[in-house]
């Protein structure tokens, strides 16, 4: 449904069978506030953790651990979002696996991860995050300790008009392409 909000929740080892470990969402406006998601999974496709299809999402304040997707093909070992306007702020990833973006995957245009850091996490393409999308807005983000078998080891954008700054990636490794950070 649309105007979903959650504030102030933990989910702790929730699996679901396709999509969205703890939290699966259709619907537009969608907001995540100052929540836990440890050990979620998302045993077939897609979204450890949350999955949400819909435009203008934002999670802001959130930790994910050890989150995790099928990673043959399941995109988003923490976060899956399809859909444009998504917002990730003040968050923290780690230990996510995924086979694109082993923390996140959003596939939609204006994309803001700001105040984010992000360790530990492997996934075929995108070790830490894959956009695919136009107009990404990435600032003051710490990526460290991420891998990636094929493609960026860190972060991973298909699209326009990125912006990126104020970042730090150390030690995030491609083992058999490229975008090393």
């Amino acid at each position: 449904g649309n105007d979903v909000i959650i504030n102030d929740t933990t989910f702790d080892t929730c699996t679901a069978t396709n999509n969205g470990g703890a939290i699966y969402v259709y619907g537009h406006n969608v907001g995540i506030t100052d929540s836990l998601f440890d050990k979620c999974a998302a045993a077939a496709y897609h979204g450890g953790a949350v999955f949400v299809e819909g435009s203008d999402t934002y999670i802001k304040n959130c930790n994910f651990t050890m989150n995790r997707v099928n990673v043959g093909i399941g995109q988003g070992g923490a976060l899956n979002v399809l859909g444009n306007g998504t917002q990730i702020i003040d968050c923290n990833f780690d230990r996510c696996t995924a086979s694109k973006g082993g923390f996140v995957y959003v596939a939609g245009d204006n994309v803001e991860v700001i105040n984010v850091t992000g360790m530990h996490s492997f996934a075929a393409r995108g070790g830490a995050f894959y956009i695919e999308g136009d107009n990404v807005n990435v600032r003051n983000v710490d990526f460290q300790f991420n891998n990636a078998t094929e493609y960026a080891g860190a972060l991973y954008i298909a699209g326009d008009f990125a912006n990126i700054s104020d970042i730090t990636l150390a030690k995030n490794i491609a083992y058999t392409r490229d975008g090393g950070a």
